[in-house]
């Protein structure tokens, strides 16, 4: 299923991307996978952004190397967010962002035209454990709170609203209030076990543009959505 859907997006993202868009891109195994996979586009003046900062390294989860390869793929250039993606203080988290070098890439996020990104889950399985930006009590603290599913680290309930903890306040990347004033949100998203963390995910206005496998459009298509 992740090589289909990588495989569909990378299609689809050659269709939507224009010239002069500054492309969010997320981390994920199904995003590393498109990233290889995507077929080149020959493009004029595109820049791809990491939408949240810089993981432990994972061989399928490198963001860095994700945001590198499509740039690459579409004659672009990337700018890439030089701090860890969590750190030890909200305090940190502020001055960090202060630095002008620092927040001179930041600032490319509140120009991004187009997003890409997928959905995790809140359950233990969710990779922000397995590169330790989370651990198990922190996960069950934002079950607890409601949430069903994260984005960027930035965690959701089911009816799309932030699920906001300590960690949230540690957190170096996207928001969710930025991203969804981002004109264009492309969205990957299968498996049952992320069916409640993508409804939440169109509920909270976070997605334009959806590409999912026939089980979840066919969850999808069972919900009574808004209009």
């Amino acid at each position: 299923m992740r090589t289909r859907l990588s495989r569909a997006g990378g299609m689809y993202l050659n269709q939507v991307i224009e010239n002069g868009d500054v492309l969010g891109v997320a981390w994920g195994r199904t995003i590393h996978q498109m990233s290889k996979t995507m077929t080149p586009k020959s493009c004029k003046n595109v820049t791809v952004i990491q939408m949240l900062s810089s993981m432990p390294s994972q061989p399928d989860l490198t963001i860095i190397e994700s945001s590198s390869q499509i740039a690459y793929k579409l004659s672009g250039r990337v700018a890439s967010l030089h701090v860890p993606a969590v750190v030890s203080s909200a305090r940190l988290a502020m001055e960090l962002q202060a630095e002008p070098i620092i927040r001179s890439n930041f600032d490319v996020l509140t120009r991004c035209t187009k997003a890409f990104f997928v959905v995790g889950n809140a359950l233990d399985e969710n990779p922000l454990i397995r590169v330790g930006v989370l651990n198990k009590k922190e996960m069950q603290t934002y079950r607890d709170l409601g949430a069903v599913g994260v984005i960027c680290g930035r965690f959701h309930d089911k009816e799309g609203m932030p699920v906001v903890d300590d960690v949230d306040q540690r957190i170096l990347g996207i928001s969710l209030a930025q991203l969804r004033q981002i004109e264009r949100k492309i969205f990957l998203a299968g498996g049952e076990r992320g069916y409640d963390a993508t409804l939440g995910a169109l509920l909270g206005g976070y997605v334009t543009d959806l590409i999912v496998d026939e089980g979840t459009a066919e969850f999808l298509l069972a919900c009574e959505l808004p209009h």
